[in-house]
């Protein structure tokens, strides 16, 4: 053990004697990690120690200049004849209000100021809470709002689950067939697989020819359909160019035969709305 870890541990030890006094100090390994958190700790606590201590001493002088003080107050309240026995009961009733509300308000002395700034320090801390129950009270309903949707989630949850459950159980002599036919159902597939690669591999050892496949006559049946509505439309073109006159002389004669018609049927029209207005 080099002379660094040798001091580390004197200082350790001396630091657990002193805090457990007369017990018995617990073993503990004697290595480089074990002793720096020791001795860290040990550091640490004597920092707390000396700020304690510091802290006690600051108070032992604030009591005795409190209490200095007030001897100076009732001496000279003494000598203006103002002591507690000289007061009226209401004279006395005031003053312990003035300390109560002193000490409530934690002021150093009853001055005017001392009172002010009191006051004015404790409104804000009245308003600051004011202001923290009136968040805390927008979280509380945001998390009401919250917890009621989530509730209602739940309902439809719960309901969605019975419903599945009930589907289960009613289905679940179907799904069980359906499963146990499976591995069935998969034989015969890979089977008729099998057989199809098969068949494939005679009909192409064969020689057939493609324009006899299936596929090959269902493509041929759907051109021979597309060709026969072309063929429908250039018939019905054919039969309105077979209805037309042979010459012009014929045509002209056609319509003027059409006009003569027209003119007919005007005239049958109007007589037939003079008859009506009649």
């Amino acid at each position: 053990m080099d002379y660094h870890l040798k001091e580390k541990h004197k200082q350790v030890r001396s630091w657990l004697e002193n805090v457990l006094v007369d017990q018995h100090i617990p073993g503990y390994e004697i290595d480089e990690r074990t002793l720096d958190i020791l001795h860290g700790l040990a550091e640490k606590v004597g920092v707390n120690d000396r700020c304690t201590e510091l802290l006690i001493a600051d108070y032992r002088q604030k009591a005795d200049e409190y209490r200095t003080t007030a001897q100076h107050n009732r001496d000279v309240l003494k000598r203006l004849g103002l002591t507690q026995e000289n007061l009226s009961q209401s004279g006395v009733v005031s003053v312990r209000t003035l300390a109560a509300a002193a000490q409530c308000l934690d002021l150093k002395n009853t001055s005017i100021t001392s009172f002010l700034l009191g006051l004015t320090d404790h409104s804000r801390q009245m308003m600051d809470s004011q202001q923290s129950m009136l968040n805390a009270d927008k979280e509380n309903r945001q998390l009401f709002y919250k917890t009621s949707a989530a509730q209602m989630d739940l309902t439809v949850l719960n309901r969605m689950l019975k419903v599945s459950e009930e589907e289960a159980r009613t289905r679940g002599p179907a799904l069980d067939q359906k499963k146990r036919q499976t591995p069935f159902l998969k034989n015969k597939g890979r089977e008729y697989k099998e057989k199809y690669q098969q068949l494939k591999r005679q009909l192409a050892e064969s020689g057939v020819d493609q324009a006899l496949h299936h596929q090959t006559l269902v493509e041929n049946a759907e051109k021979l359909s597309k060709m026969k509505e072309k063929l429908s439309e250039i018939q019905g073109l054919l039969k309105t160019y077979q209805s037309l006159p042979a010459n012009l002389t014929m045509a002209k004669v056609k319509l003027q035969e059409a006009k003569l018609s027209l003119q007919t049927i005007e005239g049958e029209l109007s007589h037939n709305i003079d008859l009506i207005k009649t």
